[in-house]
């Protein structure tokens, strides 16, 4: 028997696989495999000599499932929708993201490199007019990939039924669109035709089948070896070797017969592809581009396609953009005064339509956008920033206004000087900066007007939108509808205060009252505020220790973002999944690689970067991973220097990060070495400062000296700072707490527990004061902090007492200590479980057994599971269970 590689024809000095009738004949029974039918499937495509002959013998593949397959991986598939020589693609549900999607398994003999590079290509890309990769992996050894599913009908079955030309062209024209988006990501698709645009029911054109795409560089080294290697005659197998010929002959421009393919050679396919849309039939020999058109296209339309098809590269558009431009019809001149009998009128007119139109743009004066900045941001808003939260906080977001004011500015002088973009690019960004500015303005008012205290104000410039999304065409963010504009501007500032509450560390409102905002949110319909409605309810949600209706609302998030295609939201709410799931490495890792596939298609944002590796530290510290904790904190600590500056209280809290992760890990010198980094940066941004040498003294780290063991010198200089505080005529009483809780800490661990006792109770005395106290240099009260700081210091005072053997009073102390970390709600949360184990062993000392076994067993199977615990305090724990056991007969 003939295969389908036997027989060749003559194409522009290459040959080509081309079947004889005795193998087309085959399409209709089951003696050819499923490999060589899908190959000259895809060749009878391309070839109108053997288009007519396979639409005979060709039985139409069975769009039933078979029995036997009915998953991938977790896609439940539901029906075949098309057949090829790589593999088959499945209409499929993707059940834990609840949508439809399009699976292409590979068949076994094809190359699973080229369906991975497809997904790899299509991951780079998001744009209307490609089509979007969600995932690609193996199952059970074959290799498959997760896609949009385009229900609809590719070009040429469209092309079957007339069509006006101006419609055709506005097909085509989108088409060209996806390429060029191809060839900005550094792309090229190296087999564009007709088969390989879709046309959506819902009205969308999209270009798929990147099975061939490779890289610009990529294609021109790999062109450089093949143009010293023979060519071979082409076969079903050699069209997908790496490294081959790789195309539809039909459409393929001649440069490719070497193998050298660049974005100039999908500009030719693209221009075969358009001619045949355009003219209804190919122009199968070079010869026939200058044979005169008869058809009614217009000259313009020609002239651009028959440039496009230029044999030589270099004759070609210098891009798929100009080409593009080319194809588009021009608005018609009008010139309303000209009378056709006067030549002279006729000159002059010209001149002057010449000149205005030459000047209009220039007559844009861009650098006036700077002031559109205002209201969000002047001269006074920025002293009162300054005058409220101090020097470092205003300087952050005068960093911020400076780049939007830049960025506007740019994209104005973009458009109307360069003219290197349009109308409408620079609408989408204006509008997408306009937003930008909004947010700005509700974060700033929340922060003026707020009467709470913050620990990190200057960390609200993070949760400002990332200008970076609005940056050249692909900015896609609309303004709010005039009709609802100002309710999304009230809400809006709802959110803002939300936001800016948390980074006092507790927000303003419960979880339920998010539920409701949100839900505002989605009857106003404005999406950039639904998913900041949603992520913000997650957030509040995670703080307050309920982390599965924050892990749920991500999902939700993540399922609204994938039918939005908001690839940043997706990445954004991938990140805080990831952190929120983290004690589930596994789990949270894959949704962290997700996360981060769709920011590589969304292109760069800072904050969700930040995001991303706040994400690492958790999942890698949860795993025991301490080494890749501390290189993902170093790389949090270059994004905050990159974003805001050597100064900034942003780099201070990063470099404190890293002080603990460098602890954690063991290596006590590097530690400190990021922690006087920290205070040092602290100091320069730090408002209200005290003198010189009382600066420089509360500079000197107790922490560093408890981390290398000298114990008297932190309790020493501990005693120094409170009396340097209280020597001021104004002073933090919050500082002031923090600062005698750190010398009892390092007299506890110095083992003098009775004066360490004495000292906690100190602490505990400063922290009750009347709330009215804490209200100096320019704080309000954080009722969180209160909170954690008596609880703690009665905690801690109840352990110096234990280990003092005075085992009734520590139980006291304890009992007291849990009905006040109950009391302190989500800010005290975390100290209940240690102080419960606590109680039991104290309870353990008072000889009270029974009641030491009811608190303990409980917990028997966190204490001897839980990956948190550190083996001294597991095991004191679980000792003291078993004296109870023991003692109570159990």
């Amino acid at each position: 028997m003939k295969d389908a590689s036997t027989f060749v024809m003559t194409y522009g000095g290459s040959t080509v696989g081309c079947p004889d009738p005795e193998v087309l004949a085959q399409l209709g029974t089951t003696l050819l495999g499923a490999d060589e039918r899908g190959a000259l499937l895809d060749h009878a495509a391309s070839c109108a000599e053997c288009h007519a002959a396979v639409a005979v013998f060709a039985a139409q593949p069975p769009r039933e499932m078979p029995p036997q397959v009915a998953r991938i991986d977790r896609y439940e598939l539901r029906r075949i929708v098309g057949v090829g020589a790589m593999g088959v693609v499945y209409a499929a549900v993707d059940p834990e993201l609840d949508r439809e999607v399009a699976v292409k398994v590979l068949r076994p003999n094809a190359s699973a490199a080229r369906l991975r590079r497809e997904a790899q290509a299509l991951a780079k890309l998001t744009d209307p007019n490609v089509v979007r990769v969600y995932d690609v992996g193996e199952h059970e050894g074959k290799t498959f990939i997760a896609m949009e599913l385009v229900e609809g009908e590719n070009l040429r079955e469209w092309l079957r039924t007339p069509h006006p030309l101006d419609e055709i062209v506005g097909i085509v024209v989108q088409a060209g669109r996806g390429l060029a988006a191809a060839h900005r990501a550094g792309l090229v698709h190296r087999d564009f035709k007709p088969d390989n645009v879709l046309l959506a029911r819902t009205g969308g054109v999209l270009v798929g089948d990147f099975g061939l795409a490779r890289s610009a560089e990529l294609s021109s080294s790999a062109g450089a070896a093949a143009a010293v290697a023979p060519v071979e005659p082409l076969s079903s197998q050699s069209l997908t070797m790496t490294g081959a010929l790789v195309g539809t002959p039909a459409y393929m421009a001649p440069e490719q017969a070497t193998g050298d393919a660049t974005a100039a050679s999908d500009q030719y396919t693209f221009c075969i592809t358009a001619w045949e849309a355009c003219f209804g039939e190919r122009p199968t020999k070079p010869i026939e581009l200058h044979k005169p058109a008869t058809h009614s296209v217009p000259k313009r339309i020609e002239q651009a396609l028959r440039r496009g098809l230029s044999a030589h590269p270099q004759g070609r558009f210098p891009s798929m953009e100009a080409l593009l431009h080319a194809l588009l019809p021009r608005g018609r001149r009008r010139w309303p005064w000209i009378a056709a009998a006067s030549l002279a009128i006729l000159a002059t007119a010209t001149v002057l339509v010449a000149t205005a139109m030459s000047t209009r743009t220039s007559a844009v004066r861009c650098d006036d956008a700077r002031t559109l900045i205002a209201p969000a941001w002047t001269p006074a808003i920025e002293a009162r920033l300054g005058e409220r939260w101090g020097a470092g906080v205003s300087d952050g977001f005068a960093r911020y206004a400076a780049h939007w004011q830049e960025q506007r500015v740019a994209a104005c002088v973009a458009t109307h000087h360069r003219r290197e973009q349009t109308v409408a690019t620079l609408e989408r960004q204006v509008a997408c900066l306009d937003r930008a500015r909004d947010v700005l303005h509700t974060t700033i008012e929340a922060m003026l007007h707020t009467s709470i205290a913050l620990p990190r104000p200057a960390a609200a410039v993070q949760t400002l939108p990332s200008l970076a999304r609005c940056e050249g065409a692909a900015a896609v963010q609309a303004l709010p509808p005039p009709d609802r504009a100002a309710a999304i501007a009230a809400l809006d500032q709802e959110l803002a205060k939300i936001d800016v509450s948390l980074l006092a560390g507790a927000p303003s409102v419960s979880t339920s009252a998010t539920v409701a905002l949100r839900q505002r949110a989605e009857t106003l319909a404005y999406a950039p505020q639904v998913f900041r409605a949603m992520l913000l309810e997650a957030r509040v949600a995670s703080w307050s220790g309920d982390t599965i209706s924050a892990e749920a609302v991500l999902r939700r998030t993540l399922i609204l973002a994938d039918q939005n295609a908001a690839d940043l939201t997706r990445a954004h709410a991938g990140a805080l999944l990831a952190g929120v799931i983290h004690l589930r490495s596994a789990e949270a890792t894959g949704v962290l690689a997700a996360a981060r596939a769709a920011l590589t298609r969304a292109g760069s944002d800072p904050a969700i970067e930040h995001a991303l590796l706040e994400a690492d530290v958790a999942i890698a510290s949860s795993r025991g991973d301490l080494r890749e904790a501390v290189a993902a904190q170093e790389r949090i600590v270059a994004l905050a220097r990159a974003r805001f500056g050597e100064d900034s209280p942003i780099l201070a809290h990063a470099y404190s990060r890293l002080n603990v992760a460098w602890a954690t890990f063991g290596d006590y010198t590097k530690a400190m070495a990021a922690q006087r980094l920290a205070i040092e940066i602290a100091a320069r941004a730090e408002k209200d400062a005290p003198p010189a040498d009382v600066k420089a003294l509360l500079s000197e780290s107790i922490v560093e000296l408890v981390t290398i063991g000298d114990y008297e010198g932190a309790a020493e200089l501990g005693r120094r700072q409170l009396a340097a505080l209280r020597a001021l005529p104004a002073h933090s009483l919050k500082v002031e707490a923090y600062a005698a809780g750190q010398v009892a800490f390092a007299l506890e661990m110095d083992g003098s527990c009775r004066e360490a006792a004495a000292a906690y109770r100190e602490t505990e005395l400063l922290w009750s004061r009347p709330l009215p106290d804490f209200t100096t240099v320019g704080e309000e009260p954080d009722p969180a902090a209160i909170a954690n700081g008596i609880t703690d210091a009665v905690f801690s005072r109840a352990t110096c007492l234990l280990r003092l053997g005075l085992a009734a009073e520590a139980v006291a102390e304890l009992e007291r200590a849990e009905t006040l970390a109950t009391a302190g709600g989500p800010a005290t949360a975390s100290l209940i479980e240690p102080i419960t184990r606590w109680r039991g062993q104290a309870l353990v000392g008072a000889k009270r057994y029974r009641e030491a076994r009811d608190l303990l067993e409980p917990i028997a199977d966190h204490l001897t599971t839980s990956t948190n615990l550190k083996p001294f305090p597991r095991a004191a724990a679980l000792f003291a269970l078993a004296q109870a056991l023991w003692a109570d007969g159990g």
